[in-house]
């Protein structure tokens, strides 16, 4: 399997691989925030340093992934453990139409952090699914699974999977499914000839994208089915949560009894959950300035174990 992902950002003719929060406070004492430990980046800026990241939905090979701000997003913060929770890869386009070279960067970034000894775990989601064919192995610090379930810090655990499984039309319906993806990669292109025409006017972009993947979102999710269908996962594995990706929005919050992370996407909304050296779950929303990148900090003090 390493030469499998290695592959995909390696080399471009390599379609065979393309196509392959905080635990409850048991006072009510304020959160308290350790002094990271920290490195240099390759930009010469410190690094920001996690007890874990996970990040989801990169859709490396899509034209659509900001693979820029993620490589960036790598340089600027770095984890002990971190867990690609699915869709890293767009098998949906061909390797040669889409594949740049910031998309091999951050690939190749990947690669360097595990062997520097950054422990990576991997679990493919819907459009990358051919790596599942890996799943249980281990290749050095790089470890394929179609769920894990993490114990933070604090001693929470969580389980870790991509999100399809509570999707219904992708598991029901792929073929409904697929021409979603049409339709947005559509709509996504119309989008930014839009966008690239009122940008030379000088007005603001159109938000029609925003608007519609919350609206996909609301109909997927099914409204309190989901959150209930992802309490219940987490209860049958005796854990605190789940945390995961694929509706592309990011999220944290304790419905239902258990905690609910969503990692976003590297498409739209350029975001990750982190985990901190208390334990401490964060929604990170990554923005190209400097001064603006940072987290946001969700408390969780009414979520029941």
């Amino acid at each position: 399997m390493c030469a499998d992902f290695a592959a995909v950002g390696m080399t471009r003719n390599a379609k065979q691989c393309h196509d392959a929060s905080a635990r409850e406070s048991r006072t009510d004492a304020p959160y308290q925030t350790r002094r990271p430990t920290s490195r240099v980046a390759e930009s010469g800026e410190t690094r920001r340093r996690f007890r874990t990241l996970f990040l989801s939905d990169l859709h490396l090979g899509s034209p659509h992934c900001q693979a820029i701000r993620v490589k960036e997003f790598l340089d600027r913060h770095e984890a002990d453990t971190i867990y690609l929770a699915g869709d890293i890869f767009d098998a949906r386009y061909p390797v040669s139409s889409s594949w740049t070279e910031a998309h091999h960067a951050v690939v190749a970034t990947l690669l360097r952090r595990a062997a520097e000894g950054t422990r990576l775990v991997y679990i493919p989601g819907n459009h990358d699914e051919a790596f599942l064919r890996h799943g249980g192995a281990a290749f050095d610090a790089i470890r394929v699974e179609h769920r894990a379930l993490h114990e933070a810090a604090d001693g929470r655990r969580y389980v870790v999977l991509h999100g399809d499984c509570f999707d219904v039309v992708a598991r029901r319906a792929k073929w409904l499914a697929a021409f979603g993806g049409w339709v947005d990669a559509a709509i996504r292109a119309a989008s930014g000839r839009v966008n690239r025409a009122r940008r030379r006017r000088g007005l603001a972009d159109w938000a029609i994208m925003d608007a519609i993947v919350d609206t996909t979102n609301q109909f997927i999710a099914g409204g309190a089915r989901f959150g209930r269908a992802a309490a219940a996962m987490a209860r049958e594995h005796g854990a605190d949560g789940i945390i995961c990706g694929h509706f592309h929005r990011a999220d944290l919050h304790g419905e239902f009894g258990v905690v609910y992370a969503n990692c976003g996407d590297w498409v739209d909304s350029c975001t990750a959950i982190a985990e901190t050296g208390d334990g401490d779950l964060r929604v990170i929303a990554y923005k190209p300035e400097p001064a603006a990148f940072g987290a946001k900090r969700l408390r969780l003090a009414s979520v029941t174990a």
